[in-house]
């Protein structure tokens, strides 16, 4: 054993805790209501990892010093004290997701719910970020990674402390290389893979090992400890000086919280200022006057419920979302706040604490283990059912239907020039099964919108094949670059582009890809940020790269416009649920649609506009740029809608309906048909 095992005596409870959990929450559910004011609220999910980093490890280093440490009293009690409020909100969320959600909504509610229950919420979301990636405002039990990442820190941590303890290896020494190897980690994703630095446990952990330090030097009276007094002491400061910090660290974390800038990289070294301020507190809590105000009765009020309060705010805000398609009022979001916290004080008093005070801990925790694996298993069927699309809210997915029907007319056939496996690579790898292809669409799924009509249409000359589509895996974007940011496209790009070059049949290339690849947008609902973008230089050459390639190949080349980037359009209408009653009270039986002045959408593409217009100028006689933007707006009204004479112009998020996609084709075909003669 490593010497210096003495204790400093138990604490006790420490109602200051409590007040800085109220610190932690009250910034992340202001962030969640409302995001443009408070930007930067989230940091009060790393206050939560520093306290319960701190807990955590005060519990196990004061049962392994009193040798009472059991792995099933541990995980029981932790079990005890997370499952009982989580059981009440998945159930809860789930079945409002009955009544409200349509069957896509509802499939991915499933695997949410599967994976809320299991505790790796946090590797869903992970896998789910990319180019199909729904917004985070309507996933309900998104805020559960969280959670999910101090369990699975519960699952490593104790047993390398055991382990420590058992071999005679420092357990300060281990908590501090741990803690700083997670902490590189984190740096380093932060830069090269941002989602992972965000989601991934091993670039998290820095931050309750940062509460498990502090809980050794409150635990331990050691070498290390006494050391640390000796050469603090000398620079121990005057009371003014004490407070002056104390008030330098909320104003740090005020203004964190106020003024954050997206463009900051975060966790990384930004994630060192909640993570200090908690470490702060935590520390001289106990022993400032300063403790007394977050030992104050309504600070320990909101840290008891922050709890409960951080599971139900989020689902509430993200179901208000859906059902009122982000057009909901800051009355209504108000209401909305109110109701998680009345909810959560219900939630602590009957149901937290007569669980938790109640005895036969390890039957009691096997109980509630087993629940939240059946509520996994319900996930698990929800998602192999589909949704269950025999639920109520089928009527929802008839008006979503309108404009989507199948087209008719001939189907294209696998085949686009090339062999197995590279044809694999792509989503569609297609060609018309009337003849020879002369034509190539290639592009990501905004041209997966627009083949099928393609297709589907008898009056053209020219035969076409298509390359292209997008998945999580790969997405084929006609766009050389050699900059890091483009490199995910390259692979698919280059083999896209040097195949059809090499093709002396096809005579014209039909390029069509979103205005948030080109430019690297950030916003998957707007085109908002166009403005600001600092990649047009970027975008200009790997656009003229690509096109480049194919015109010293001998082809013609067309550059669709994109179409106006809208809200998906089933949260553009009317999304009433199941009960009557609450579709009165949040008027859901009708829906603002989403919609854009003709005039803002030109506005916002300017700069995209003139990126085509540079390219057209560079290849003057081999690159024709086709606009179909009046096609899907009524200009004479200056306004773009998600809809046209009952019809949808959109099928999912902003990709066009087959509907619109047959309007667009009838301008497009005899233009690439004019080329070819």
């Amino acid at each position: 054993m490593v010497a210096a095992r003495k204790l400093r005596g138990s604490q006790g409870y420490r109602p200051d805790i409590d007040g800085l959990r109220a610190v932690a929450i009250i910034p992340v559910v202001l962030f969640h209501a409302y995001p443009h004011k408070f930007p930067g609220g989230f940091i009060g999910v790393d206050v939560f990892f520093v306290i319960s980093g701190y807990l955590i490890s005060r519990i196990i280093f004061t049962d392994l010093a009193a040798d009472r440490f059991s792995f099933g009293k541990f995980y029981a009690s932790r079990i005890n004290r997370i499952a009982p409020a989580l059981l009440v909100v998945l159930i809860a969320t789930y079945a409002f997701g009955w009544i409200s959600m349509l069957s896509d909504e509802f499939a991915r509610l499933g695997r949410h719910l599967s994976a809320g229950a299991l505790f790796f919420e946090n590797f869903t979301l992970w896998n789910e970020v990319g180019y199909f990636d729904p917004s985070s405002e309507t996933k309900p039990l998104m805020h559960l990674w969280s959670l999910a990442i101090e369990m699975q820190f519960y699952l490593i941590f104790p047993p390398m402390i055991w382990l420590a303890w058992r071999c005679g290896i420092s357990l300060l020494g281990i908590v501090l290389v741990a803690g700083a190897v997670s902490f590189i980690a984190s740096v380093w994703l932060s830069f090269t893979a941002p989602t992972s630095a965000f989601f991934l446990p091993q670039a998290r952990a820095w931050e309750l090992m940062a509460g498990g330090v502090v809980a050794y030097f409150s635990v331990f009276e050691s070498p290390a400890t006494a050391w640390l007094a000796r050469h603090t002491a000398r620079f121990r400061l005057k009371p003014l000086w004490q407070g002056a910090i104390v008030v330098l660290a909320i104003l740090a974390f005020v203004s964190f919280v106020l003024k954050w800038d997206s463009a900051w990289v975060f966790p990384g070294y930004w994630a060192l200022v909640p993570v200090a301020f908690a470490v702060f507190f935590i520390a001289i809590g106990s022993r400032r006057p300063e403790a007394s105000i977050l030992a104050s009765r309504p600070m320990v009020a909101i840290g008891l419920i922050s709890y409960p309060l951080y599971l139900w705010h989020w689902p509430l805000l993200s179901y208000l979302n859906i059902l009122k398609g982000g057009l909901e009022s800051s009355a209504l979001r108000n209401c909305v706040v109110i109701a998680a916290v009345i909810l959560a004080v219900l939630t602590y008093w009957l149901v937290e604490q007569p669980i938790r005070l109640s005895r036969r801990r390890l039957a009691k925790s096997a109980a509630l283990a087993g629940v939240l694996v059946v509520l996994a298993g319900v996930g698990d069927y929800t998602i192999r059912a589909a949704g269950f699309p025999m639920r109520p809210v089928r009527a929802h997915e008839v008006v979503l239907a309108r404009g989507n029907e199948t087209l008719a007319g001939p189907k294209p056939v696998p085949g686009c020039g090339l062999d197995e496996p590279e044809a694999s690579l792509f989503v569609r790898c297609l060609r018309d099964a009337g003849g020879p292809p002369t034509v190539a669409l290639i592009g990501d799924s905004k041209a997966d919108a627009l083949a099928p009509a393609i297709f589907a249409d008898t009056a053209r000359q020219g035969r076409w094949m298509f390359i292209g589509g997008a998945r999580q895996e790969g997405v084929t974007m006609p766009l050389l670059s050699s900059l890091p940011a483009y490199a995910p496209y390259q692979k698919l790009a280059t083999l896209a582009i040097d195949r059809l070059s090499a093709m002396p049949d096809i005579k014209v290339v039909v390029i069509t890809v979103a205005t948030r690849a080109i430019f690297l947008l950030d916003n998957f609902n707007s085109i908002g940020d166009l403005p600001e973008t600092k990649h047009y230089a970027a975008a200009l050459d790997a656009l003229s790269r690509s096109v480049g390639a194919l015109v010293a190949a001998g082809k013609k080349v067309v550059i669709t416009v994109d179409n106006p980037t809208l809200k998906d359009p089933k949260y553009c209408m009317a999304r009433p649920t199941s009960l009557d009653w609450l579709n009165r009270l949040f008027r859901l039986e009708n829906n603002e649609a989403c919609n854009i002045a003709y005039s803002r959408q030109r506005e916002l593409s300017k700069k995209y506009l003139d990126l085509l217009a540079a390219v057209q100028r560079e290849f003057p006689n081999d690159v024709s740029v086709v606009d179909f933007t009046d096609m899907l707006c009524d200009i004479s009204r200056d306004r773009c809608d998600v809809s046209e004479n009952g019809k949808l112009l959109y099928s999912y998020t902003d990709h066009i309906s087959n509907y619109a996609a047959a309007k667009i084709t009838r301008r497009l075909l005899p233009q690439v048909d004019a080329l070819l003669n």
